[in-house]
């Protein structure tokens, strides 16, 4: 079997015809048996800007959009620490309720909030709907007596230097106003958009393709990667989703074959 690699083409339409598929694109017409949707979202801009026009062009749904793995924009934010890390607990609260914690390193942006356990937090954003903020909890390793028994130490110790050694310096400068180092309050007033985002939330609904990801409209398309209305955590999962969606995809069009 031979493949044909097509570069500098762009798909402009799918047209069913009475046995398969005419691709209209920038370079010809393509008569094909079975058609593969695996063009991406407009993340990082990674795959361009119209990656869903073939889908919404064929009536398939395409729930909300949302940027996810996303740095978050805050109330108050710090410019002045930007590049700034810090390992601690981030927790994300609705209306003053949990809704969920993650641990790891906290990076300090220009507008607010990112590093990998803030990105984590930003997907769950678009299911919230009240008064939405990010708790920091800095010395997580501490209850809160073992915390005030510490700074006090220190206090007596080293005086307005006190946190000094503990944090990074212009972080230590901007602590020593804060009243509760294991519950630091920023305001969540929105995100960076979907160019700075790693992946976007929503897509083609999972009601349009059965379990080979086939469409059940159209029989012979189907639909792979991030395209569709799946998304997951940092860590290479989203990768691996669309590796795997297009293996399973290429396995069910040979099975076929047979």
């Amino acid at each position: 079997d031979q493949v044909a690699l097509i570069e500098e083409c762009q798909a402009l339409k799918i047209i069913k015809r009475k046995n398969g598929y005419l691709v209209k694109s920038t370079r010809g017409n393509y008569e094909c048996d079975n058609v593969v949707i695996a063009t991406g979202s407009p993340a990082s801009l990674l795959s361009g800007k119209n990656n869903y026009d073939l889908v919404n062009d064929l009536g398939l749904k395409v729930t909300d959009l949302f940027p996810s793995l996303v740095q978050i924009k805050t109330k108050p934010a710090y410019p002045k620490l930007k590049g700034v890390r810090v390992k601690c607990q981030a927790s994300l609260y609705n209306d003053n309720e949990l809704v969920e914690s993650q641990t790891g390193e906290v990076l300090f942006s220009e507008q607010g909030l990112s590093g990998i356990c803030i990105m984590q937090l930003s997907r769950l954003l678009s299911k919230c709907h009240g008064n939405l903020e990010i708790g920091l909890d800095l010395l997580e390793e501490f209850n809160e007596s073992e915390v005030n028994i510490l700074l006090e130490e220190r206090l007596k110790k080293y005086g307005n230097y006190y946190l000094e050694g503990i944090f990074n310096d212009k972080l230590a400068k901007v602590l020593v106003n804060v009243d509760n180092l294991k519950d630091i309050r920023f305001k969540i007033v929105g995100t960076y958009d979907y160019t700075k985002a790693q992946v976007m939330h929503g897509g083609v609904s999972l009601e349009e393709v059965d379990e080979n990801l086939e469409c059940i409209k159209y029989p012979g398309i189907y639909i792979a990667g991030e395209v569709l209305d799946v998304d997951g955590d940092c860590g290479g999962y989203n990768l691996h989703f669309a590796f795997a969606s297009g293996y399973h995809i290429a396995k069910t069009i040979l099975s076929k074959g047979k």
